[in-house]
């Protein structure tokens, strides 16, 4: 997935939620950008592939002034106080977003000026004409803090030599759960210690993280009604409110837990490692940092079957890196996601 942002000097597209002020979870697919001295300094032009090809520039981007960050933005969601249109009471449209993990740095670029057609462009606050294109910001994911550094030592018979390689993990351990810097996703940690699968019937399971609890993903087919949802995903979205403005609570403090798409979930799959291990992305033998995957059935994600039935959804099998349909009848276990960029 790509994990940038190009913004253009037109305007900034964002998500937004139905009616004023805010309903439900909290979302944080908003970006709050902040002016920032940066201490630190390079020269660079990068090439640039945009998702949306009409806008990708026709050649190469300088990175502008210095190297030094023009902008520092952290993951928001917000509350919507006021709008009004013509001095009357206006109407938020519905326009959702993807929920945000990474901060993002923000540098000034200067690419060529390609013709691009006016666009017309949709946000919370209504429809408009865009025009006039001009790519003003390439916006990079953030760390806060510095990456982890190993130490590489090599000893020879009559000289020490030593090297060290600053490297960002891409699986970052919380205590919880476990943040991909490379998707941006963050995964749920399973606990305790692989055994024999447990159905978590209608009565549910009373510890949703356990990795040997197993769901439907439906009971009744078409639907999701399966304890996928009404039991595992409901304990992890125990969200409350005390104002009707904004949502507590939730596992990790995040009420927006979900299954992941078949896409997702390929992303933590090693497609290539063989029989018998869990494939997973991250050390399959780290369980300490990464906790444990059960490897005696797949694992559901939310996508449904186009090709075969309405009734059977994708998973991945995990003891030797396969992708599957199986029948949302049948109990498999499931791990929650949330967020992406």
């Amino acid at each position: 997935m790509r994990q940038w942002l190009l913004c253009v000097a037109t305007g900034l597209i964002v998500g937004g939620m139905m009616g004023p002020g805010r309903v439900g979870a909290q979302d944080y697919n908003h970006l709050t950008c902040f002016k920032a001295k940066d201490s630190g300094k390079f020269k660079g032009a990068v090439t640039l592939d945009v998702l949306q090809d009409k806008f990708d520039p026709s050649g190469q981007c300088k990175i502008l002034g210095g190297g030094r960050a023009a902008l520092f933005c952290a993951p928001t969601d917000k509350t919507v106080d006021q709008y009004e249109v013509a001095k009357a009471p206006g109407t938020l449209l519905d326009v959702p977003g993807v929920p945000l993990v990474n901060d993002r740095l923000c540098y000034k670029v200067r690419c060529p000026r390609d013709v691009i057609d006016t666009e017309i462009v949709s946000d919370q606050f209504g429809t408009r004409e865009l025009s006039k294109f001009k790519a003003a910001l390439l916006c990079t994911p953030a760390l806060k803090g510095e990456p982890t550094t190993t130490t590489t030592t090599t000893t020879t018979s009559t000289t020490t030599t030593s090297t060290t390689t600053t490297t960002t993990l891409r699986f970052e351990n919380t205590g919880e759960t476990i943040i991909d810097n490379q998707t941006g996703l963050e995964w749920e940690k399973k606990t305790g210690t692989v055994g024999a699968s447990v159905l978590c019937t209608t009565a549910g399971c009373p510890d949703p993280h356990d990795v040997n609890n197993h769901y439907k993903w439906d009971d009744t087919c078409p639907g999701s009604d399966g304890g996928a949802f009404t039991d595992f995903l409901a304990k992890l979205n125990h969200g409350t409110s005390v104002d009707g403005v904004s949502t507590t609570g939730g596992f990790a403090g995040h009420p927006d837990w979900r299954l992941p798409t078949i896409e997702e979930l390929r992303t933590i799959v090693d497609e290539s490692c063989g029989q018998g291990s869990p494939c997973t992305a991250w050390d399959n033998t780290d369980t300490a940092t990464y906790g444990p995957t059960q490897v005696a059935s797949w694992y559901w994600s939310a996508s449904t079957d186009a090709s075969y039935s309405p009734n059977f959804a994708w998973g991945a099998h995990f003891p030797n890196g396969t992708v599957l349909i199986g029948g949302k009848y049948y109990q498999s276990h499931v791990r929650a996601v949330r967020g992406g960029s």
